[in-house]
C-alpha cells in the first residue's frame, strides 16, 4: 500500500512540475517588438487606422528580433504618391 501511494505521489509531483504555464507564455522577440510599436502608435491619433491593421498581424512565427515600420497617416494612403506624380510633370 505504501509503495502504491509513493508511486502515485511521484507521478503527481512530476505532472505538476512539468506542466508549467510559463512555458506557453514566452513571446518571440518580434511579438515583443509589436507590443512596443503598438504602444508608440497609440500615442499618435493620426496613425489609429494603421495601428488597427498592424495589430491584426500575427508575429508568432516571425524569427527576426527587430522590426522596422513605416506607418501611413489616417486617410493618407495615396496622398504622397499623388503629389509625387503631380510634381513630376512640372
Amino acid at each position: 500500500m505504501k509503495r502504491l501511494f509513493l508511486k502515485y505521489l511521484v507521478i503527481a509531483v512530476l505532472v505538476v512540475f512539468t506542466s508549467c504555464k510559463k512555458d506557453n507564455d514566452k513571446k518571440t522577440p518580434a511579438e515583443v517588438q509589436k507590443e512596443i510599436i503598438l504602444t508608440e502608435l497609440a500615442k499618435n491619433i493620426n496613425l489609429s487606422e494603421f495601428a488597427a491593421e498592424f495589430e491584426k498581424i500575427d508575429f508568432a512565427n516571425v524569427k527576426t528580433e527587430e522590426l522596422t515600420v513605416f506607418a501611413l497617416r489616417n486617410g493618407g494612403s495615396g496622398v504622397a504618391a499623388t503629389r509625387a506624380a503631380d510634381n513630376s510633370g512640372r
